[in-house]
């Protein structure tokens, strides 16, 4: 057994994986390391979190401490044990009263990630050895061994496959949470890292945008969603889609960059109009809460500001909103966004990244639960009943929507259920890309009264796609159907 590797033997005892963190995991066997390194891309069982590093820099947080397990086998607890004794039980060193921390937990095997968040302490002063200690419950699942991979002898000693988790320990300063409202702070962050402001397409182009050229034709305005910027949510449009795109419009591509957790999407188009030019002749590019953005702006149009829409493409967009914006559900929210930025570029995943960071900051400081940005997309609230009471006037409305599920045996056991001959997500209860119903993509009302976009102007790409709602302009399919729309 190398070194730095400690064996889990499935006993109540406390096995110290690193000077002062401390794992209990009575009934689970396997081995605990601390790898000679951060785990990088490319290795094998890496667990790898894109966007991390540069998120971790830009937030000015810090990766406290990594290690890895390799479960064997988990046995449910004793009859009759009490809590804490027989759970999965991590002990993390008490940074001090001015830092704060949280664990990021992955699966290797499916590349799914969870936000845990410290257990309260119920006597700070508690000293155990090495100093004051902190308590994580880690989620104790049934592992089940892997069969042989083809060729191997199952009948050799030994072959047994662990399942491994990949855990760090992040860490950030609180000095700066202190004295302030936390919808203070984070409009202050959004107010420098998601500035509003404009920006050409392709994203390299860091020229000013030409209003003069934008309005000798029709252009084509590209809007992001939650988390997101410009460079954020497009960075995975091919260098091929982008060139045909410059041919229909002439090179008039444009984006618009907004702060999309501490405003409304009111508040989005107030700024977008103020900045503007009038009598621009525009087609639409949103995703996800970006849509609703979009939305608005067609709302204005038709109360008579003076700009033409003459078509708009929503892509995965939460028109009846999505339970993950309910601040009861953000971790689930903030593990499904974090889980899913393996499908994106590098640029686009420590863009999104770094916007989970400062969320997780907040709840991990003071329980945030609430931001205008994320409200908007609370299902059956105010805004979105207004917004689909109307119908899309005169602009040329498309969609697209995913339907998607991961293909890991152990992904689809956590999280879905069987439904007669399909599996449906548990926490949605229905078709969904991962973030946002699918149905919700194209209508505003679940029995589909009210305003919807039409059937021959919406397509869905099934399960067998692959897309889920960060992966979609990546894909092939869905930039040869923009470009059908749009030509």
């Amino acid at each position: 057994m190398p070194n730095n590797q400690v064996r889990l033997d499935g006993s109540s005892q406390a096995h110290e994986v690193a000077p002062n963190y401390r794992i209990i995991a009575q009934g689970i066997t396997g081995n605990a390391a601390v790898p000679s390194q951060e785990p990088r891309r490319g290795e094998a069982g890496a667990g790898v979190i894109k966007g991390l590093d540069l998120a971790l820099i830009s937030t000015e947080s810090k990766l406290a401490q990594t290690f890895t397990l390799d479960l064997e086998s988990s046995l449910p607890p004793p009859p009759g044990a009490m809590r804490g004794s027989s759970d999965f039980v991590l002990q993390t060193p008490d940074f001090g009263s001015n830092t704060a921390q949280a664990v990021l937990y992955t699966d290797q095997a499916t590349g799914y990630s969870q936000w845990i968040f410290p257990e309260p302490s119920p006597n700070p002063a508690t000293q155990r050895r090495g100093g004051a200690s902190v308590t994580y419950r880690l989620p104790r699942e049934p592992i089940v061994p892997l069969p042989p991979a083809p060729g191997e002898d199952a009948r050799r000693g030994g072959v047994i496959k662990a399942i491994r988790k990949v855990v760090r320990v992040i860490a950030w300063k609180t000095d700066e949470l202190i004295g302030n409202t936390l919808e203070a702070i984070i409009s202050k962050w959004e107010s420098v890292k998601r500035a509003y402001g404009w920006q050409n397409l392709p994203l390299n182009d860091t020229n000013p945008v030409d209003w003069s050229r934008m309005q000798t034709g029709r252009s084509l305005l590209l809007i992001h969603g939650t988390f997101s910027s410009a460079t954020g949510a497009f960075a995975a449009l091919p260098n091929e889609t982008i060139g045909r795109l410059q041919q229909i419009y002439n090179g008039r591509l444009f984006a618009f960059n907004h702060p999309s957790l501490s405003v409304s999407p009111q508040a989005n188009i107030d700024e977008l109009l103020k900045t503007m030019p009038n009598n621009l002749e525009l087609d639409v590019i949103t995703h996800s809460r970006g849509g609703l953005v979009g939305r608005e702006l067609l709302s204005r149009t038709q109360q008579g500001v003076p700009l033409r829409v003459r078509k708009m493409v929503m892509v995965a967009c939460p028109n009846r909103g999505t339970p993950l914006a309910d601040g009861e559900h953000w971790l689930t929210m903030l593990d499904r966004y974090t889980s899913l930025l393996a499908d994106l570029p590098d640029t686009s995943a420590s863009v999104i990244m770094e916007g989970i960071l400062t969320v997780v900051k907040l709840i991990g400081h003071a329980g945030l639960r609430k931001l205008p940005g994320l409200a908007a997309m609370t299902p059956k609230n105010t805004y979105l009943q207004q917004l689909n009471t109307g119908q899309p006037g005169q602009t040329q409305i498309y969609a697209m929507v995913a339907d998607y599920q991961p293909n890991d045996p152990n992904w689809i056991k956590r999280f879905m259920r069987q439904q007669g001959n399909k599996l449906i997500d548990h926490f949605f209860g229905e078709a969904n890309d991962g973030v946002v119903p699918t149905a919700g993509g194209y209508q505003g009302n679940s029995d589909g009264s009210g305003w919807s976009i039409p059937s021959e102007r919406r397509i869905l790409f099934d399960t067998d796609k692959r897309i889920n709602h960060s992966s979609f302009f990546g894909n092939p399919a869905v930039n040869q159907q923009l470009v059908e729309w749009l030509r």
